[in-house]
């Protein structure tokens, strides 16, 4: 839409609102030619606006922090199942009294000198098991005349796998957190698409009240002008003597009264104005207030026009409501919390179950004096040892896991139900906002057709006015209906856009690269 010059004069008026009420339209033209102060305006169209919320709102950025955190705290969530390297040493130093003359040498001392180093790498399996690969060397000396060897090393190797069978068995069990924090990674990324689509329906609304205000503001001076014009036109008869002081009376009356409707209306502009100036500025924590407060005295001039309602047959909801089924946050949200309580009931299962777990250890010993020799024979698979183990374990009462599971079952029901009922809101919801722009479209269609009238009427009323049939009352009731119809017809357009944003937010797809 064109800024009229009208509109860049009303901008830089509105900051001046608490000035005297505004004169005639001849003052406007009597003043037409006399320079503005320069005066910075802000033009914006709505995707201007929207580009701007975007980048700057404080909400969205606290979404896009809780979404990466969550984000963190799923790809963390899968460390638990990183290899995990130990290592342990022991030094020990012994000298007791020896329980015969033989053992300890001279005094009958026993002396034991050891150091000993176990190193394990452990590999957690999706399967809930486990592989550890373990290192363990022993070096002592003693002198214990007993002892096969004074100064010894001890070496062994070993292989080892871990898997419970029943309680926290198997892949299904074991990535459940993982899997619930990824879900729980998705529903922060669609409460930050909510809060995206309401807060660009917020922008939508705040942008098309200012365009509806600043239009009515126009149709207000339209009226102050028609009215000016009417007195004048009524003056002039009077001083030739064909009209009367009550005509004149009349037409200043109706005057007074355009300009008071005139101020009411550039103080809605202003209204409407700082509702969406709230949402396009903002302080940062390094701005100077200045800047800040200069920001919210700029006035805004819309560039984009009122749209242009399509004459046609009216927009099925059951099409709408397929899109928002599928589309809409609320529902994918809840579609994420049925799946992570599941989750959580598979979890809960698993650990109603007995333990049995078993674990298969295939290992080797290297015992020499010689320690080269000794990391040899440890390596050598000549003299293997296979160990296989099986636990068995039963909760006598298992109360805990018993009441976790019931505890999950009525959680997957909730959000079952809590999903059917957001269901339904959106059904109703759908409904209404289809219904709601249909019935704007016929009404900016009805306001179209009511202000073509208004204004033959009006033209057929002058007419009769000039001939001298028709009274200044009577002209200035036709005047007042032009104005009323301009002013519901900017209304019904205003409301008309403002639907169609509510039922693409409804459908679940405003902002979204789609289309209907």
């Amino acid at each position: 839409m064109t800024a009229s010059p009208i509109l860049l004069v009303l901008a830089s008026l509105l900051s001046l609102i608490q000035s005297p009420v505004l004169g005639s339209v001849r003052a406007y033209q009597d003043t037409e030619d006399v320079p503005l102060p320069q005066q910075r305006v802000l033009e914006l169209s709505l995707e201007d606006a929207i580009r701007i919320v975007l980048e700057h709102n404080l909400e969205l950025k606290l979404e896009d922090m809780t979404a990466e955190i969550a984000r963190s705290d799923a790809l963390g969530q899968w460390g638990s199942f990183d290899p995990t390297y130990r290592l342990s040493a022991t030094y020990f130093d012994s000298e007791i009294e020896a329980s015969t003359n033989t053992q300890g040498g001279q005094g009958n001392v026993l002396k034991i000198d050891r150091r000993s180093t176990n190193q394990s790498v452990n590999f957690p399996l999706l399967s809930g098991g486990s592989v550890e690969l373990g290192y363990e060397i022993d070096n002592s000396e003693t002198n214990n005349p007993d002892a096969s060897l004074s100064t010894s090393s001890d070496a062994s190797l070993s292989l080892t796998l871990s898997q419970p069978l029943l309680r926290g068995a198997w892949s299904t069990y074991s990535t459940t957190q993982q899997r619930i924090a990824e879900l729980n990674f998705a529903k922060a990324a669609e409460r930050r698409r909510q809060v995206r689509q309401d807060l660009l329906l917020r922008v939508h609304e705040a942008y098309w009240n200012l365009v509806e205000a600043i239009e009515q503001v126009d149709v207000r001076v339209l009226s102050l002008q028609l009215g000016n014009e009417q007195v004048d036109q009524d003056q002039r008869r009077l001083d030739v003597g064909v009209g009367t002081e009550v005509d004149v009376l009349q037409a200043e009356t109706n005057v007074a009264t355009n300009e008071e409707q005139l101020l009411l209306a550039q103080v809605n502009a202003e209204v409407a104005m700082d509702a969406l100036k709230s949402l396009l500025f903002h302080r940062d924590e390094a701005e100077q207030w200045g800047r800040y407060l200069r920001d919210w005295e700029t006035p805004i001039v819309p560039l984009t026009a009122l749209p242009d309602v399509e004459h046609g047959r009216a927009l099925e909801w059951t099409r709408s409501l397929g899109r928002a089924l599928e589309l809409r946050t609320e529902l994918v949200q809840q579609r994420l919390e049925i799946k992570a309580q599941s989750l959580r009931l598979v979890r809960a299962k698993s650990e109603a179950l007995p333990g049995m777990d078993v674990s298969f250890t295939a290992s080797n010993r290297g015992f020499d004096d010689d320690f080269t020799d000794t990391i040899n024979e440890s390596f050598d698979t000549e003299f293997p040892t296979y160990t296989a183990v099986i636990n068995f374990d039963v909760p006598l009462f298992n109360r805990a896991a018993r009441s976790a599971n019931r505890s999950a079952r009525i959680g997957l029901q909730s959000a079952r139900l809590q999903y059917d009922r957001t269901e339904q809101d959106v059904v109703s919801d759908v409904r209404a906002k289809v219904r709601d722009l249909n019935y704007r479209g016929k009404a900016v269609q009805a306001a179209f057709k009511s202000r073509e009238l208004a204004q033959r009427q009006l033209q057929a009323e002058q007419a009769r006015y000039r001939e001298g049939l028709s009274t200044t009352f009577q002209l200035l009731q036709f005047q007042e209906d032009l104005a009323q119809a301009l002013s519901t017809e900017k209304s019904a357009r205003a409301a008309y856009a403002r639907a169609s944003a509510e039922l693409e937010r409804s459908e679940g797809w405003l902002g979204e690269p789609s289309s209907r």
